[in-house]
């Protein structure tokens, strides 16, 4: 089975692999991955292609970092018409991680994800945090199912997959949390008097969503600060933390 996991940047891209690496026992395949950027007719640009040990070739997973929020919408359609016209590269389960955004912007942004599902899929029920099912028209008269997965992460407040992690990761112990809550505090407090500090710093709200997790590793591993963030993640335990088990519990099946 083919699967595609669609989300905003590197670093999610980043965070999400080890998930897999550490939950479902899948592996880095680069000989895979620069086939399919090399071989693709509608190729699929910084793509992650991970299989999992010991089982068949075709068992594997795309992780593609699309480069920003925005730009979900059109790589999802893109997908959805590679598989249109791609037998041999057809997914059969297309996800899509995205920041949690407040209430307005969110619900724009999955508007517009349905409408791209919509336009090309037929008899599916859209829906968010939870697996759902469409017929897609492909070549030669033939009509393929797809299964489609939405998750808007933190599931409870807004942030990004960086806020997320950041909150697992208070669970591990009182310094923990406490570093953890400090980082986000500080983070805050600078965006806040950038004026008034000539802050030439986080002038993005991406930036700023991510900048709490790096100053929580830089005083938790300070070691390893200048090395390079995955290496920081590929550490951390994953089971151990049961905000990560629950935010990522549907993608349970790829167990």
């Amino acid at each position: 089975m083919k699967s595609i996991l669609l989300c905003e940047g590197e670093t999610d891209q980043i965070i999400l692999s080890y998930y897999f690496i550490n939950q479902f026992a899948y592996s880095y395949d680069r000989v895979t991955s620069d086939k399919i950027k090399r071989n693709a007719k509608t190729g699929i640009p910084y793509s992650y292609i991970q299989r999992k040990k010991g089982r068949k070739e075709d068992n594997e997973l795309v992780i593609w970092e699309v480069g920003g929020r925005d730009i979900l919408p059109s790589a999802l359609d893109q997908v959805l018409k590679q598989n249109r016209l791609n037998a041999d590269r057809f997914y059969e389960r297309i996800i899509v991680v995205a920041d949690k955004d407040d209430g307005e912007e969110s619900a724009d942004f999955w508007s517009h994800i349905n409408e791209i599902i919509t336009k090309n899929i037929t008899k599916a029920s859209f829906a968010e945090e939870d697996w759902f099912k469409g017929q897609l028209a492909c070549e030669f008269n033939t009509t393929r199912s797809v299964n489609f997965l939405m998750l808007n992460l933190p599931a409870e407040g807004n942030g990004a997959l960086e806020t997320f992690l950041l909150s697992a990761l208070q669970e591990h112990g009182k310094a923990e949390k406490y570093i953890a809550q400090r980082a986000m505090a500080f983070v805050d407090r600078l965006a806040q008097n950038r004026e008034k500090l000539e802050n030439k710093y986080l002038h993005h709200r991406r930036l700023r969503t991510k900048a709490p997790l790096a100053v929580f590793f830089g005083i938790t591993s300070p070691g390893r600060l200048f090395t390079e963030m995955n290496e920081m993640l590929l550490a951390v335990d994953w089971k151990n933390y049961k905000t990560i088990q629950k935010g990522f519990e549907k993608l349970d099946c790829f167990k």
